[in-house]
């Protein structure tokens, strides 16, 4: 339960400082108008489909097919887009801080961002590896550990302009040095991330098939009420995933990304002897240091 309280607490201040720092609005900006051109993209083919074939077998597997790869590219998208927030957010935490501010990059390359999605695309798939190999207590387990520490890889890629595979062997790096500082989980920012989203990703898909039915019957309208349904439909749709993405993309690249401050503040302090670099962002501090009640804890 207190990780939970963690967990809210953290986001709570990371959605504060969008009052006094512009720059983080910028992700949302880009998340929102990638969203917009994929609603275009996917309703073109599919105001096809509907207006045409809805009532023949290949129509409504083409409808489910163009649906789902709807919601994924939205998905996708809204992880890629976390790399520009850790971009934003990295120098907040180093004035916080009262540190020279490093020269972060301020732009994302196009071989980047192809490493955004294909972070995005395989991040399912790590998840599940690393929770079967941990379920099972499997042979090798210790060769996978850099699974657990995956989250890793986004702030590294946007941050140290690595491939996705130099960024992997850096995070396996981070793990065999013995520098992350403490697992993720500890502070439930994930889980309640990932649990908002797929609640609008669910609320937005059942609102537009409502609304879209609402407006036409396919088994009676015309073809045109047909593809104006579908339409407004869909971005009742989208609007609410939108919210759901971006709140996951932005509380997830935050906590992220202070983390990985974290560990750079721990090889700061391994290399140059002085201890006192290793002490974890301010932000945290101010999540972990104190009870709701506003109590330091014990």
């Amino acid at each position: 339960m207190q990780s939970m309280i963690y967990g809210f607490r953290f986001i709570g201040l990371c959605f504060s400082l969008t009052k006094e720092n512009a720059q983080l609005y910028k992700p949302w900006l880009y998340l929102m108008a990638g969203n917009l051109v994929l609603l275009i993209v996917w309703v073109i083919p599919l105001a096809g489909v509907v207006g045409w074939l809805v009532l023949n077998p290949v129509g409504l597997a083409l409808i489910g097919m163009i649906g789902v790869f709807g919601v994924v590219s939205l998905v996708v998208w809204g992880e890629a887009t976390a790399l520009k927030t850790c971009q934003a957010f990295a120098p907040l935490i180093e004035e916080a801080e009262d540190r020279k501010t490093q020269n972060f990059p301020s732009h994302i390359t196009a071989g980047r961002w192809m490493d955004g999605f294909l972070f995005a695309l395989a991040r399912p798939g790590w998840r599940l590896i690393y929770c079967f190999y941990q379920l099972f207590n499997l042979a090798h387990q210790d060769q996978l550990e850099w699974l657990g520490a995956h989250y890793l890889i986004l702030p590294v890629i946007s941050l140290e302009e690595k491939t996705l595979a130099q960024a992997a062997k850096r995070v396996d790096q981070i793990i065999t040095d013995k520098h992350l500082p403490f697992r993720p989980s500890f502070v439930k920012v994930g889980l309640i991330a990932d649990f908002i989203h797929w609640f609008f990703v669910a609320v937005g898909l059942g609102c537009g098939f409502i609304v879209g039915f609402s407006i036409a019957n396919p088994t009676t309208a015309g073809l045109l009420r047909r593809v104006v349904g579908m339409t407004v439909g869909c971005c009742v749709a989208v609007i609410l995933i939108t919210l759901g993405s971006l709140f996951r993309s932005f509380t997830r690249a935050c906590y992220y990304t202070t983390i990985y401050h974290w560990v750079r503040n721990i090889e700061s302090a391994r290399h140059s002897g002085e201890v006192g670099q290793a002490s974890s962002p301010k932000i945290l501090k101010k999540v972990l240091g104190k009870t709701p009640s506003g109590k330091k804890e014990r």
